[in-house]
C-alpha cells in the first residue's frame, strides 16, 4: 500500500519554535490514525512524478489568471459572464484533478495553515448552511442561473484560493529550501500573467474608445462592450491593474525579478513596459471617470507612499550605503494627486456609457431588515439564501408612492444584487454570512499590515500579491 505524509504548513515564526506535525496514513495502520512525526522520504520517482504533475497544475494556473479576465464567446444568453464561468470552471476542475495525481505521486499531502485559510473555510461551510435551508435551493447552489455568489461559484473562488496557496508554496520551497526566501519568483509569474491579461484588456478598451472595432458580432460594436462585464467593473478592474503596477514600480528591484543578472538585462525593458501600462490605464480611468475608483486609489496610494517613506527611512538608520530612492515616491504621488483632482474638480463627459441602475444602500438594507424579521431565528443566521435577492426585492421593495422619480421608473425591475456584495449578503446570508466576509476581510489586512511583513517585505507587488503571500504561509 502507498502512503500519503500530510504536512500542514505553518508561518517561519512558528516553524522556529516548532517543527511541523508530520503523519503517515497508510493502509497497514489502523484507519483513521494519523502517527506524529513519522519519517517519510520521497524516492526519486515520486518527486519526479511530483515535480511534473506540479508544473502542470502551475500552467493551468497561469492560464486561470490571464484568460479569465479576457475570454469571452460570441454564444450564449450571457456571451461574456456565461462563458467566463464556463471556462473558470473548466480550469479549476482540471488544476484540482491535477493536482490530486501529484499528491498520489509524490504521495505527499502540503497544505498552509493560516487565518485566511481558517476564514476561507468559515465562508464555505456558511455558504454551503444558507444553501441548503435557502427558498430557492437550485438557485443559491447554483444548478440555476448565473448568479456570482451561489454556493458552487465560492467553492470554486475557494478551491483556486486553495490551489496556488498548495501549490506556489511548494514549489518555491523544493526550489529554494525550507527557508522560502526565494519564493516571490514563483508568485511574480502569476503577477505578470495578471498584468499581461490587464495589458491585453486595456489595448482592446483604448481601440473600443477609438472607435477601433475589428470583432465581428453585433454585440461587441457598442462602446459599453468589455471583456469584464459592465462599464464600472472594467474601471474597478483596471484601477486593480493600476495599484498592483504602482505597487512594482514602488518594490525593490531585487523584490521583483529572480536574480541580479535578470536584473541588468530585463529591468529597464521591464519597468518601461509597466510605466506605459500604468500610463494607459489612467488615460482610461480618466475617460470613464467612475468615482468609487478615485477613492480606492486614493487609500491605495497613501499606503505605498507610507511604505517607501518607511522602507527608505528604516535604510538610513540602518546606515545603508545607498542614497535613499525618494524617486520611488514619483508614481504613487502622481496618481494620488490625480485622483484628488478628479474627486474635486467636475471634469466634461467625454463618452456616453450606459447608466448602471441599483437599489441604494439604505434600500437594500431596509429589504435586509425586513428578510430577517421575515422568518425565526435560521433566516437571522444565514438570511433567504444566496442569488435569492430578486426575490427580496420583490417581496419588501417599498411601495411605489414613497419612491423618488428614479426609482419609480425602475419599480418595477427585479434586481438580482443589492447596492454591493457585502450589502447584499445581509439579506442572502444572513448575519453569519456578513461576518464570514468580515472574518475573511480582517484575516487578509491583519496579514497585509503584521508589522514583520511590512517593514521587512515590499507589497511587491504590494498588496495585490499579499493574497498570494499569506496563503501560502508568509
Amino acid at each position: 500500500m502507498f502512503g500519503i505524509k500530510i504536512k500542514f504548513e505553518k508561518s517561519p515564526k512558528e516553524e522556529k519554535k516548532a517543527g511541523i506535525e508530520e503523519g503517515l496514513v497508510s493502509g497497514e495502520a489502523e484507519a483513521g490514525k494519523i502517527t506524529p512525526k513519522v519519517a517519510f522520504e520521497e524516492t526519486a520517482e515520486q518527486k519526479k512524478l511530483g515535480q511534473a504533475w506540479g508544473k502542470i497544475v502551475k500552467w493551468v494556473l497561469y492560464l486561470l489568471v490571464f484568460l479569465t479576465p479576457i475570454f469571452f464567446l460570441p454564444w450564449g444568453v450571457s456571451p461574456v459572464a456565461q462563458n467566463k464561468q464556463f471556462l473558470a470552471t473548466a480550469l479549476i476542475a482540471i488544476a484540482f484533478i491535477v493536482w490530486l495525481a501529484k499528491t498520489i505521486a509524490s504521495g505527499k499531502l502540503v497544505w498552509p495553515k493560516t487565518p485566511v485559510n481558517i476564514a476561507v473555510w468559515f465562508l464555505v461551510i456558511v455558504w454551503a448552511i444558507s444553501s441548503f435551508l435557502s427558498m430557492s435551493k437550485y438557485r443559491s447552489i447554483g444548478l440555476v442561473g448565473l448568479e456570482a455568489d451561489s454556493l458552487l461559484n465560492i467553492i470554486k473562488y475557494a478551491l483556486a484560493f486553495f490551489l496556488v496557496a498548495a501549490t506556489f508554496r511548494q514549489s518555491s520551497r523544493q526550489a529554494f529550501g525550507d527557508r522560502g526566501e526565494e519564493k516571490k519568483g514563483e508568485e511574480n509569474k502569476i503577477v505578470y500573467a495578471f498584468l499581461s491579461s490587464v495589458a491585453v484588456l486595456a489595448i482592446f478598451t483604448g481601440l473600443t474608445l477609438a472607435n477601433i472595432n475589428f470583432l465581428p458580432w453585433d454585440f461587441t460594436k457598442t462602446i459599453d462592450f468589455n471583456t469584464v462585464g459592465t462599464t464600472n467593473a472594467l474601471a474597478l478592474f483596471l484601477g486593480a491593474g493600476l495599484m498592483l503596477a504602482v505597487g512594482i514600480m514602488t518594490s525593490n528591484d531585487s523584490e521583483i525579478r529572480d536574480s541580479q543578472e535578470k536584473i541588468n538585462k530585463k529591468g529597464a525593458l521591464v519597468k518601461w513596459g509597466i510605466c506605459s501600462l500604468a500610463i494607459i490605464i489612467a488615460i482610461e480611468l480618466v475617460l470613464i471617470n467612475f468615482n468609487f475608483v478615485w477613492w480606492s486609489l486614493i487609500g491605495a496610494m497613501l499606503f505605498f507612499s507610507a511604505y517607501v517613506f518607511a522602507r527608505e527611512a528604516q535604510a538610513v538608520r540602518g546606515g545603508a550605503k545607498q542614497a535613499p530612492r525618494i524617486q520611488k515616491l514619483i508614481f504613487p504621488l502622481v496618481v494620488l494627486g490625480v485622483s484628488v483632482i478628479l474627486l474635486l474638480v467636475r471634469t466634461p463627459v467625454f463618452f456616453q456609457f450606459s447608466q448602471e441602475v441599483r437599489p441604494t444602500n439604505q434600500a437594500t438594507y431596509d429589504i435586509s431588515k425586513e428578510v430577517l424579521k421575515s422568518g425565526g431565528i435560521a433566516t437571522d443566521l444565514f438570511g433567504s439564501g444566496p442569488g435569492t435577492f430578486t426575490f427580496d426585492y420583490g417581496l419588501y421593495r417599498g411601495p411605489v408612492n414613497n419612491q423618488n422619480a428614479i426609482e419609480k421608473l425602475f419599480w418595477g425591475v427585479r434586481f438580482n444584487q443589492g447596492f454591493s456584495f457585502a450589502s447584499t449578503a445581509l439579506a442572502t446570508a444572513g448575519v453569519l454570512g456578513v461576518l464570514a466576509l468580515a472574518l475573511l476581510i480582517l484575516s487578509f489586512l491583519w496579514q497585509v499590515f503584521r508589522k514583520s511583513d511590512l517593514l521587512s517585505e515590499a507589497p511587491s507587488t504590494g498588496a495585490s500579491t499579499e493574497l498570494s503571500r499569506m496563503s501560502s504561509g508568509q
